[in-house]
């Protein structure tokens, strides 16, 4: 709670945007990559399938996560499309004070409108994505310490540290479509409440293989959800850039975020 109170007063001007957004790809890839598929592999095998039937279980529900995705942005993209046809066409918006209470809109032209939905969908369906990804925390938290407390510390702290530079990728994301910092911050909350369903999912059922059985699609397919915002939704924006200057310091914002998440992979792990 706190940290998203001193997260919702930090100012970050339009300038700087880019930079979180590149760090916030980086981010989801690493935490894809480095974090999510290592341990849906390793819940796999441990379930007692072959390599063969772990890659290709693996890969159904990752094309499953994309293509829900791609559907829900579809879907959405054409009702927005339908309610603009009602409405005046052309608007251009100007950029507001991204520490005010109102929205945050991007300077745009042409067709605003559909540009503007769109960012607006890519937001909602990343906090989608989160609610998965922290009802899986819940479920690794509370059977942690079914396990033994030493254990559910350890899991608790690595899920922190690798949370961390996510929810910072997570909230640019927010602000890019169109939320103010308080309203971004809250709603990174809710989804943080999701986590308390899967811990009391896993106290509810109170056994791990049974769990593991209704659960072990959830990681792959968040994997799936995230590689399609980072890599369709953020990705393509980042590439519009013009300034090589600007390029090269968002390049090195997506290393760093892809570096990050491999450090807390690397040394947070229990």
């Amino acid at each position: 709670m706190f940290f998203w109170v001193i997260v919702a007063k930090i100012k970050i001007g339009p300038e700087n945007l880019k930079c979180l957004l590149s760090f916030a790809v980086g981010s989801l890839l690493g935490d894809v990559f480095l974090h999510l598929l290592p341990e849906a592999w390793n819940k796999a095998l441990v379930a007692g399938c072959s390599g063969a039937e772990a890659l290709k279980y693996l890969g159904f529900w990752i094309l499953a996560g994309i293509t829900s995705f791609l559907i829900c942005e579809i879907i959405a993209s054409y009702q927005c499309d339908r309610a603009g046809d009602d409405g005046p066409s052309g608007i251009t918006s100007t950029s507001s004070n991204i520490n005010s209470d109102r929205p945050v809109t991007l300077t745009t032209e042409g067709n605003s409108q559909t540009s503007l939905s769109q960012m607006q969908i890519a937001g909602y369906l990343n906090l989608v994505a989160n609610g998965f990804d922290n009802f899986t925390h819940g479920l690794a938290v509370a059977g942690s310490f079914i396990i033994s407390p030493k254990i559910g510390v350890l899991t608790t702290t690595a899920i922190l540290l690798h949370e961390i530079p996510h929810e910072i990728g997570d909230f640019a994301i927010l602000l890019r479509s169109g939320f103010n910092p308080w309203s971004a911050a809250k709603a990174q909350l809710s989804t943080a409440t999701v986590g308390l369903i899967g811990a009391i999912f896993t106290l509810a059922v109170d056994c791990m293989k049974t769990i593991g059985n209704y659960t072990a699609w959830i990681l792959p397919f968040t994997a799936g959800c995230f590689i399609h915002i980072a890599l369709s939704n953020l990705l393509p924006d980042l590439l519009k850039e013009d300034n090589p200057k600007e390029s090269m310091k968002q390049f090195f914002c997506l290393i760093i975020g892809i570096g990050t998440m491999g450090c807390v992979t690397l040394f947070a792990d229990p």
